[in-house]
């Protein structure tokens, strides 16, 4: 969200620019240029195929224009960026996100800080989370942002169980505070992206859990491959409690079955999840998509019996 407010005013720059030659930021549109084609090539790789952003830390939709307007804007102001093909899978490793672009799904990972320590205001205990779209729709999704301020409902939405990753313990793996604050950080390691034939593999750890007493650290391996995600998380250390959270679109519904859970889609189309190493269970919750705006939604909460839980989504 605060990137597209940025590209918007390097873009609005770079037309005063053109409309005023004889200023002073003239002489500068080529760094601009060359600047708003990174900013966009990587707004662009971080989309949904709905065309929207993702809801890693602070981020809402309405508050910048669509990001295909924004990406129009950039190349009617001679900005050129580079599209992910499908098949493709990119790290965007200045900020530490990855997009995976397969047949048929997309999946925003974020093996990312929480945001430079010099400034992580708007920052959420969401490390190692990730979103996922399926047949063009959200299935997996953070759960937003409707406020700011300093409500339980803020730090509730700033904290690790409103997004898909693993709380261990009940804590959040960074101790978000106040309205914008962030103490003992988690930090990611050991990321590596790879590939197996049609297999998109990419594993990462980190440390947030590290503070706990028995010094837990939590790994996530993705694979992304047709017809599968295959979502595998280990913790390392001993811990008392630890639940996978994994948030649906409200436009999903999900039942139970003999053999696992049933995901149906909006156009029809499902998917199955099967979980080794753990138990489920079908939990309501929200969807923060916009400000001022709550939506009824439900996430399935996957209790760790041992120290490896296995979450995979056959479609």
């Amino acid at each position: 969200m605060y990137h597209g407010i940025i590209l918007m005013d390097v873009l609005d720059l770079i037309q005063l620019g053109q409309l005023y030659r004889s200023a002073d930021i003239a002489c500068r549109l080529p760094r601009l240029r060359d600047t708003a084609g990174v900013m966009a090539s990587w707004l662009g790789g971080l989309l949904h195929p709905d065309g929207q952003i993702p809801f890693f830390n602070d981020a809402a939709l309405g508050i910048t224009p669509p990001p295909r307007a924004i990406l129009e804007y950039a190349g009617r102001m001679g900005a050129a960026t580079q599209r992910l093909m499908e098949g493709s899978i990119q790290h965007f490793d200045v900020s530490g996100y990855v997009a995976v672009h397969a047949r048929q799904q997309v999946a925003l990972l974020d093996v990312a800080p929480v945001g430079p320590d010099y400034q992580p205001g708007h920052s959420h205990a969401d490390t190692l989370s990730f979103e996922w779209s399926l047949f063009g729709q959200r299935v997996l999704v953070n759960s937003g942002t409707s406020e700011y301020g300093l409500s339980p409902e803020r730090l509730r939405q700033r904290g690790t169980a409103a997004h898909n990753t693993v709380v261990v313990n009940g804590m959040d793996s960074s101790e978000v505070w106040s309205g914008f604050r962030v103490a003992r950080r988690a930090r990611p390691f050991d990321v590596n992206l790879g590939r197996a034939g049609e297999c998109a593999i990419v594993c990462a750890s980190h440390d947030g859990y590290r503070r706990l007493p028995r010094r837990v650290t939590h790994s996530r391996e993705w694979r992304v491959l047709p017809g599968e995600l295959h979502v595998k998380d280990q913790l390392a250390g001993r811990f008392r409690s630890a639940v996978a959270y994994f948030h649906l679109h409200p436009d999903v519904s999900i039942a139970s079955g003999p053999h696992g859970f049933e995901l149906t889609l909006r156009n029809g189309r499902r998917c199955t999840v099967a979980i080794r190493g753990g138990s489920a269970a079908i939990e309501p919750s929200t969807w923060h998509p916009e400000f001022g705006l709550s939506v009824p939604n439900k996430r399935l909460a996957v209790t760790f019996d041992q120290p490896v839980v296995e979450t995979v989504f056959r479609y």
